[in-house]
């Protein structure tokens, strides 16, 4: 019986990482769910096939084979967790109007889990990027700006639990291997600056992160990404930084003064983080 619960258990987690994988991109095979999960083509088929009978994905037959969509049934999964909600009436029409202004790609970013989530990006109203973002993609603790900084808020303990989980498997194409100790000193710097910064290799783009809190509690992280050849120094960055942090504050003293509950909201976030 206890390894038929452990068989139950890893079927569930083969089941939420396809449809992770599947709301960061457009569509996957079998085959190429099959080589991201590690599974077997034929595995990888049922779980696909099993989602579509659940109606969260669609199959998408062409000439090359059959591809898989989720479908917007998906969207219910999320009934009941209204906190982003309210944090995304606030945030996106003062990201829209600071992009306008200054130009830069803005995301919203809040901790879910081991990962942190992309809930909206202001991509679409600028010219200044080199590859546009989604809202819905997963970024990850290790290697993104935003995910470091909401790393950096937790207690050492969990620190420490994620990091040891995530080292287990092998750096993305745009990170170098994480040294386990260094990498936690980087998270104390993290947190007594207030902010953090991403340089991913082979991307011509850079990410600042600083922190939007309510009520003292962490919620989120604002991102804003630069061209490198752009930087413009030790200067270029201030500025930068300085910009996103008076965004940021703006963010949360609507929170703080227009929305109720908000305070909720905080709470709400942070059980998701834990």
């Amino acid at each position: 019986m206890p390894a038929r619960e452990a068989d139950d258990i890893q079927s569930l987690r083969i089941g939420v990482e396809t449809l992770r994988l599947l709301n960061s991109c457009d569509s996957l095979s079998s085959s190429e769910l099959a080589n991201e999960l590690g599974l077997s083509r034929a595995a990888a088929y049922r779980v696909l096939k099993t989602l579509s009978v659940m109606g969260y994905v669609v199959e998408l037959r062409r000439t090359r084979g059959t591809r898989y969509r989720l479908t917007v049934l998906v969207r219910g999964l999320s009934d009941g967790f209204d906190g982003d909600v309210r944090l995304l009436a606030v945030a996106q029409p003062l990201m829209l109007d600071s992009t306008s202004l200054h130009g830069w790609p803005l995301a919203l970013v809040t901790p879910v889990g081991d990962r942190c989530i992309v809930r909206f990006n202001t991509d679409h109203a600028t010219s200044r990027v080199i590859r546009r973002y989604r809202a819905g993609g997963y970024a990850s603790m290790l290697y993104s700006a935003a995910g470091m900084l909401c790393l950096s808020a937790l207690p050492s303990a969990t620190q420490a639990i994620l990091l040891s989980q995530q080292l287990a498997a092998p750096p993305p194409p745009y990170g170098t291997k994480v040294e386990a100790a260094e990498f936690m000193q980087n998270l104390a710097r993290i947190r007594q600056q207030d902010f953090a910064t991403f340089e991913p290799i082979g991307e011509r783009e850079n990410t600042i992160a600083v922190p939007l809190r309510l009520e003292g509690v962490l919620i989120g992280a604002l991102t804003l990404r630069y061209m490198k050849i752009s930087a413009g120094g030790p200067g270029g960055l201030e500025k930068k930084l300085a910009t996103l942090r008076d965004l940021a504050a703006h963010i949360e003293q609507h929170m703080q003064q227009e929305l109720p509950g908000a305070a909720s909201t905080a709470e709400s976030i942070e059980r998701r983080a834990r």
